[in-house]
């Protein structure tokens, strides 16, 4: 499998294995389109973790995880499902969290992409520094439209 489909496949997996996560008070729900946030300095160290990340990027088994989405050969939901990108316009690698567990690393000026069973995620993004502090953005509560295709454009 390419790298790029693989990061694809885990993200869809994340997205469709996932649940609603209850909003925070700066959480705030997101319904369209298309959407862009701009990234918070951070300094690592003193705060203790990060509350917005449950689990790190997990190990593979030889079983794979979750179920298929529609398009990759999974069970049809009456709904369909809606697409979703994640465009990175900074030079940084971002690794992203969909209800507070790792779904993808997005290279620097990339794009990931997948398909998401219809419902509300909350996206979460941060590129960590060598010198301990990182970028976030988010959270952020996004409601999957069936048929709708999302993005979520992360800029410095």
């Amino acid at each position: 499998m390419q790298p790029r489909l693989a990061v694809v496949s885990v993200l869809a997996a994340a997205l469709a294995a996932t649940g609603f996560l209850a909003a925070s008070p700066e959480v705030q729900a997101q319904k369209g389109n298309s959407f862009t946030d701009r990234s918070r300095v951070m300094r690592g160290g003193g705060g203790g973790a990060d509350r917005n990340i449950k689990t790190e990027m997990p190990k593979n088994t030889r079983q794979g995880v979750g179920t298929p989405p529609a398009e990759k050969g999974g069970t049809k939901t009456r709904g369909g499902s809606s697409t979703f990108v994640i465009d990175n316009r900074t030079g940084w690698y971002i690794s992203v969290y969909v209800n507070g567990r790792f779904s993808a690393t997005v290279g620097p000026y990339g794009n990931v992409s997948g398909y998401a069973n219809p419902g509300s995620y909350a996206l979460y993004a941060r590129a960590n520094f060598d010198d301990g502090s990182f970028r976030a953005w988010g959270p952020r509560v996004v409601q999957m439209t069936s048929g709708v295709r999302t993005t979520w454009t992360l800029s410095r």
